[in-house]
């Protein structure tokens, strides 16, 4: 949905003397104008911008990208410009990650440490792709109320040494209007890291189909039952 700050302003030229002016709002960075062109890739339709900060995976998660609240004025991510933190053993990694999202919750608040992620850095979930940390960082926080979502870790694991996952439980509130709540669920988060240590990919997967998720925010009882709370402290 997984899934900020202020409109971004592009400008098209119709001929020498006339231009027009058109503003667009994205949940994860920009959108194109209304005459960029629209290339598909992988059957998910990106934005056309020189670094392609986000494509979309379905329309639905479009729409709600029109209607999110749109009242922040400060990215969430905690570290940006700083130092990068390179070359942490993978366990230390994978332990600073789950003191970062126990303790700043930045899954739903995006109060990530910027400075274990690398500036080639990736997300990706069924719902969306997006590059750059403070992009995703933005895109959480707008998309969820931190002060009235949860995230519980269930396990973190090493996979190998450029990689380990995080399972968490998810109960949120939408920035949507009438603060609609999504039916609490699984995500398992893998990360993978880079030659020099940072995290260049976070890619998600859902204990439930992506419309479900959606469709949560209106008929809870269609699909699967809520994913129940988590009671024992995570599995490391």
């Amino acid at each position: 949905m997984a899934r900020l700050a202020a409109p971004f302003q592009t400008s098209t030229s119709t001929s020498t003397s006339t231009s027009t002016s058109t503003t667009r709002y994205a949940v994860f960075g920009r959108c194109p104008s209304r005459r960029s062109p629209r290339r598909p890739h992988n059957g998910i339709r990106r934005r056309s911008s020189q670094k392609e900060e986000v494509a979309y995976g379905d329309p639905i998660t479009a729409f709600i990208d029109k209607v999110l609240k749109r009242d922040q004025t400060q990215s969430p991510a905690d570290g940006l410009g700083e130092e990068k933190l390179k070359n942490l053993p993978i366990e230390s990694l994978r332990d600073l990650v789950v003191e970062g999202v126990t303790e700043n919750q930045w899954f739903v608040t995006g109060r990530v440490d910027a400075r274990v992620f690398s500036d080639d850095f990736r997300f990706v979930d069924p719902s969306v792709n997006v590059r750059g940390v403070k992009q995703y960082a933005d895109g959480v926080s707008r998309l969820f109320d931190g002060d009235a979502s949860r995230v519980d870790i269930v396990s973190a694991k090493v996979n190998g040494p450029n990689s380990f996952e995080v399972v968490w439980r998810l109960e949120a509130t939408m920035r949507l209007p009438l603060s609609p709540k999504i039916k609490p669920y699984l995500v398992t988060t893998v990360y993978e890291t880079d030659g020099e240590g940072l995290i260049v990919l976070q890619k998600e997967t859902f204990s439930i189909p992506d419309w479900e998720v959606v469709v949560s925010m209106f008929a809870p009882w269609i699909g699967s039952p809520p994913e129940p709370p988590v009671t024992a402290p995570p599995k490391l």
